[in-house]
Formats: C-alpha cells, sequence, structure tokens
C-alpha cells in the first residue's frame, strides 16, 4: 500500500471504529477486567488460547461500542468462539 492508500483506510477504519487510543484503552481495560476476574482451570496451553481469544473479542466488543451494528465485528465475534472451542477440543 502507498501512503495515500494507508491514509484513507486509516480514515475509514477511524470513521467506523472510533479512536485508535480510545480503542485500544478500552481493550486493554476490557482484557485486564477478565484476567483479574479470571480463575484459570485449564492446562497452561489452553489458557493461552482462552486468553487469545478473548483477547480477540475484547477487540471486536471495543469497536461495537463505537459502532453497535457493525456486522463484520459481529461475524468475527462468532469466528472467534468458534475457533476457540475447536482448539479446547469442544467442538468439530
Amino acid at each position: 500500500m502507498n501512503e495515500d492508500e494507508i491514509a484513507a483506510l486509516t480514515t475509514e477504519r477511524g470513521e467506523v471504529y472510533g479512536s485508535p487510543g480510545q480503542d485500544f484503552v478500552r481493550i486493554k481495560r476490557m482484557h485486564a477486567a477478565w484476567k483479574e476476574n479470571h480463575r484459570p482451570l485449564l492446562a497452561p496451553a489452553d489458557e493461552d488460547i482462552l486468553d487469545h481469544a478473548v483477547y480477540m473479542i475484547c477487540v471486536k466488543l471495543s469497536r461495537l461500542a463505537h459502532s453497535g451494528t457493525h456486522k463484520d465485528s459481529w461475524d468475527d465475534i462468532q469466528g472467534y468462539v468458534d475457533c476457540a472451542k475447536r482448539a479446547l477440543g469442544l467442538a468439530q
């Protein structure tokens, strides 16, 4: 991508998802709250899978806080849930 394409993409994403700075702070706070209240019960490798899935879901929830009807974010959450279930042996 050239600089003009990057600038256009950044502007478009900002309109859909809001300020990256605000988004990153929201994500960090959501994930920190989950980690603070999560009681690890799984094997370490599975905890890593769970933690990553939750983090990615926090990213999408943060974006939905700015634009609650953005279908892509809802679809991505469903995808992260499905991937985590497969990785944890909860689904095929």
